[in-house]
């Protein structure tokens, strides 16, 4: 039996075609298993899926806690921090295929004051 070609349009391109495929492997020195200590921002917290936000490098990464709930956190938003904990690229299923690094976190400590980011806030309401 001879092969049957068919042609693709760009509409139907989604079927085939994951446009994240595409994506950059962030942060390839990060590997899946290491244990590291960044610096950096936590930008967010999200009491319903456990995670913080850590702003690393221009990236937000999530960071989930080893233990715990996150709500211990929440005097660490929007300063700076060092967190130390392990690299995860496992999606869902437990298979190690995720550009985006996340962190599993065993410690989140602030910074000393005098390292932390300043917020340019207008004094009044007025522009």
């Amino acid at each position: 039996m001879a092969p049957i070609s068919v042609e693709i349009t760009r509409r139907e391109r989604y079927i085939f075609y994951d446009e994240s495929d595409d994506s950059d492997f962030l942060f390839p020195e990060l590997v899946h298993g290491q244990i590291v200590e960044l610096a950096g921002v936590v930008t967010r917290g999200n009491e319903m899926s456990n995670t913080i936000g850590f702003l690393y490098k221009g990236h937000i990464l999530t960071a989930i806690p080893r233990k715990g709930s996150i709500v211990r956190y929440k005097r660490h938003l929007f300063l700076s921090c060092i967190i130390r904990g392990e690299i995860t690229r496992a999606d869902r299923k437990g298979n190690v295929i995720e550009n985006r690094p996340r962190l599993i976190f065993d410690d989140l400590q602030i910074s000393h004051i005098d390292t932390q980011l300043e917020l340019n806030m207008p004094e009044t309401d007025e522009d």
